[in-house]
């Protein structure tokens, strides 16, 4: 009777295309050091949590760098949609990752919603999410789906193990594989 780990030659490529990508959502979605703002974030802060959206922009366009959602939802207030909006653009090609119901949810972006770009965005953030969805390169593996009775290189006969491979997690491939009511998955 084969084991499971003999089955490992079948499944490394899976392997590491799964390490790969969870390797890039980890690195996309890490929490910043956790550290107390200075105080020009501070007054920042105070200007737009008073709706002072004039001082807000001006306080946050010198942070701009480091927090351009601020800037986009204090321009947003001000009417300033296109500038809003290049905020927006800048802070997502800046490596700025939120899914698209934040900004939907978002009630400082309530007037950007009808902005000519406004999907763009939001289309954009999607594709940032949920990469497996709108990647090409995700579906490399499609001829893979289904299920699949596998056997050791060189074995016609004898027990199989059982592998099902399918779309799961937005779009990604999971895997299944049991062997003897062992069952490992992969997703």
């Amino acid at each position: 009777m084969r084991r499971p780990s003999e089955y490992l030659s079948f499944v490394r490529p899976l392997i590491l295309v799964f390490g790969v990508a969870a390797r890039a959502v980890a690195q996309s979605v890490a929490a910043p050091p956790n550290q107390p703002p200075p105080a020009e974030i501070q007054r920042a802060g105070a200007a737009f949590a008073q709706s002072n959206w004039k001082e807000a922009n001006a306080l946050y366009s010198e942070l701009a760098a480091r927090y351009p959602f601020r800037l986009a939802e204090s321009l947003a207030e001000q009417k300033k949609l296109d500038a809003a909006m290049s905020e927006l653009r800048q802070a997502i090609g800046a490596g700025f990752f939120a899914p698209p119901s934040t900004l939907e949810a978002n009630v400082h972006f309530a007037s950007m919603k009808t902005h000519q770009q406004w999907q763009l965005v939001i289309d954009t953030l999607e594709a940032i999410v949920k990469p497996c969805r709108h990647d090409a390169r995700y579906r490399e593996f499609d001829f893979w789906i289904g299920d699949w009775d596998v056997r050791p290189v060189g074995t016609a006969t004898g027990p199989a193990s059982r592998n099902a491979i399918a779309l799961e997690e937005n779009g990604c491939v999971g895997w299944t594989m049991s062997v003897d009511s062992t069952t490992t998955a992969v997703r």
